[in-house]
């Protein structure tokens, strides 16, 4: 017997579990920010909503980040560098004198 075309089988595996039909990547997704409660301001599965917020908001956010941390800069200045770790005393040692009849200046 050969083998059964039955498509519903393998179409069973593909689908959502919200049973739309759509990618399921998107409801697990809706799933996760619904289950934090931001789900109240924004719909994931919205492609306006998700394109709006990925496109405008997403930038105007990094944009304001950049804003305030010049601002910061501005007010309160660049960091100074940290002071220098005192070194210990070594002792001097003279330079190496050359031998008499080793060449050098008379």
């Amino acid at each position: 017997m050969p083998p059964t075309t039955d498509s519903r089988r393998h179409r069973s595996f593909h689908r959502d579990p919200h049973g739309s039909g759509a990618n399921p990547l998107n409801a697990y997704g809706k799933d996760g920010i619904n289950s934090t409660g931001v789900g109240a301001f924004f719909n994931v599965t919205d492609f306006g909503q998700m394109y709006t917020f990925h496109v405008i908001l997403l930038p105007l956010a990094i944009v304001v980040l950049v804003i305030a941390h010049v601002l910061l800069v501005r007010r309160h200045g660049v960091v100074p560098p940290y002071p220098a770790k005192a070194r210990r005393a070594e002792p001097a040692t003279p330079p190496p004198q050359a031998a008499a009849g080793q060449g050098g200046a008379p």
